[in-house]
């Protein structure tokens, strides 16, 4: 079965006015799907649209949309029950670095909403129709930084563990019903992350991915395993922390991050 046959027609990307979500909009546009793409930022969002309808010939409509917004998946649900979605991106999501203790805690809240709650809601609303369908997936953005405790970006980190976990776990409950669910976990990913969470430089630069390459990669193992990791690089770091005691890949991963943030 074609890809377009098992997760399409149509797609839906959150976060997908910038970075990694623009980066799967054009992968799926590439291979015929019709995007639903929703972002809080219309101007670039109707920009992208324009683009990807003009260049692939593919329908693409634009829901600009902020999801920590009160019922925001239910109306973003409502605008997308008259399209047949076989893919479902829950891309959306922000990191901030620095210590605990100086954190807004309307930012750490809203942290959490976008980061845990969004993609958690996103997934009870959008699997149920996944199933009557008998087919089709659900990608939840994770991060490297949700396999290890993350000094200096402890809420984040936690975040990104609740993503991963999410998306693991439900990998293995809908195996057999005909949908794949897979947890992305990029590491350091050349986009605008790094300066909307307070980060002054690429922690780890060797492992610099574009979000193009990381589109692919998540897309290309789809149904292959319930996560997946991006990079040769941050599978050995990874492998290598599960073999430590968690004290110390917990100051290894401080003591890397406690320099790359700004004061």
């Amino acid at each position: 079965m074609e890809f377009s046959e098992k997760y399409g027609p149509w797609a839906l990307v959150t976060g997908a006015s910038a970075g990694l979500g623009a980066a799967f909009a054009e992968s799926l546009a590439k291979r015929g799907m019709h995007l639903l793409l929703t972002a809080r930022r219309e101007n670039r969002l109707d920009d992208i649209t324009n683009r990807l309808t003009s260049q692939y010939g593919i329908d693409v409509v634009s829901i600009p949309l902020d999801l920590c917004a009160p019922a925001a998946v239910e109306a973003l649900a409502n605008k997308a029950a008259k399209y047949e979605i076989g893919l479902v991106i829950a891309n959306a999501g922000f990191g901030w670095a620095g210590p605990f203790l100086q954190q807004d805690p309307e930012r750490l809240k809203e942290m959490v909403k976008l980061n845990c709650e969004v993609p958690a809601l996103m997934a009870r609303t959008f699997l149920p129709e996944l199933e009557n369908q008998g087919r089709g997936g659900f990608m939840i953005i994770a991060s490297t930084a949700g396999h290890v405790a993350t000094p200096w970006m402890a809420a984040y980190g936690a975040t990104k563990a609740f993503d991963l976990h999410l998306g693991e776990a439900l990998a293995i409950e809908l195996k057999g019903k005909g949908i794949d669910v897979l947890a992305v976990c990029p590491g350091s990913t050349k986009s605008e992350f790094h300066e909307l969470a307070n980060i002054k430089a690429p922690v780890f630069r060797g492992i610099h991915a574009t979000a193009e390459s990381l589109a692919e990669g998540a897309i290309n193992s789809l149904g292959r395993k319930p996560s997946w990791i991006h990079g040769f690089a941050n599978r050995f770091s990874l492998l290598i922390t599960k073999y430590l005691p968690r004290k110390l890949a917990t100051w290894i991963t401080g003591k890397a991050l406690s320099k790359h943030y700004r004061s």
